[in-house]
């Protein structure tokens, strides 16, 4: 079974010789206490160092808040471990909390207090020597990444952005994406080549508006078929997981997306918040890597 350390913990602490990093106050034993936990590798003589808060400390002193903050249940279990552990009002109280939505960015001057997280678009991928990632975990590039992992008799697939925290350079999942169950793993294995052909559709398309441009052709000035025949042309070509899960392939400022994602029923299929969008590199990765993925998946199966 790989060994696999999840960026955050929570627990009642046992000792009482730590110190929050938020107030700097001793924390009591058995106090309740979340903290965020480096980890520095395999190869050191301690693996993981971990920075403890109060839990209420954590939600309002935590340079690393938000990333709790708007996190279903399912999630949680993926990224902060020690949940199991907790007492049933511990634990919904925690899940509840971590259910609202992050609070209102306010426009300041000067450096943010959140410059110790590095996001995707800061940093390349791990080739460039930038980020390392654990022996489960598949790099796709620019810290979005795949793991595959095992909650109670369930396995899943996540494919997810990472972040690194501060002092480490080893990436950890963040709360941006999605896990899929195994069924929808292999229908995602399946469709494969229509996804594929849709991307070469999409990049097809893109490259043909690019000539129409290029040569200077006024759409007003159309003929009346070939408007019609980019009218009758999809916005986006879609795929379906399951009953709520879908991929869809577009086109956004010219590069060709495939994005996983979860549908809500509260309005006609609205898009929710919980999936990934995979530029054509991330997801040629991916179609690359899936043998290797699969092998995984039926090892943590048995």
């Amino acid at each position: 079974m790989p060994f696999i350390v999840k960026p955050f913990v929570i627990k009642y602490m046992n000792d009482s010789d730590s110190r929050c990093k938020g107030c700097k106050s001793k924390i009591g034993s058995g106090s309740l206490v979340l903290g965020y936990v480096a980890d520095l590798g395999a190869d050191k003589r301690v693996r993981c160092q971990t920075s403890w808060f109060h839990y209420k400390c954590f939600w309002t002193l935590c340079v690393y808040k938000n990333h709790l903050r708007g996190v279903d249940p399912d999630t949680l279990q993926e990224i902060v471990f020690g949940i199991n552990g907790l007492s049933k009002a511990d634990k919904f109280n925690f899940q509840n909390e971590a259910s609202s939505p992050p609070a209102a960015k306010r426009r300041r001057t000067g450096k943010s207090s959140e410059s110790g997280i590095v996001a995707a678009k800061d940093v390349g991928s791990v080739e460039n020597g930038d980020y390392e990632v654990n022996e489960n975990v598949f790099d796709l590039s620019d810290l979005v990444c795949v793991t595959v992992y095992k909650h109670q008799t369930n396995v899943y697939v996540s494919i997810r952005e990472f972040f690194l925290l501060r002092g480490s350079n080893i990436a950890k999942p963040s709360k941006r994406g999605i896990a899929l169950n195994k069924l929808q793993w292999r229908e995602l294995c399946s469709i494969q080549n229509g996804i594929e052909a849709a991307t070469k559709i999409m990049a097809a398309r893109e490259q043909k508006s690019k000539e129409t441009k290029t040569k200077g052709r006024d759409p007003a000035a159309l003929g009346e078929g070939e408007r019609e025949e980019e009218e009758e042309e999809p916005g986006q070509i879609l795929f379906s997981l399951s009953w709520k899960r879908r991929v869809s392939v577009y086109q956004l400022q010219e590069e060709v997306v495939v994005d996983i994602r979860e549908y809500s029923e509260d309005r006609t299929f609205q898009r929710s918040p919980k999936g990934v969008a995979l530029t054509r590199n991330q997801w040629t990765k991916l179609r690359e890597e899936t043998p290797n993925i699969e092998a995984l998946v039926q090892r943590m199966g048995l």
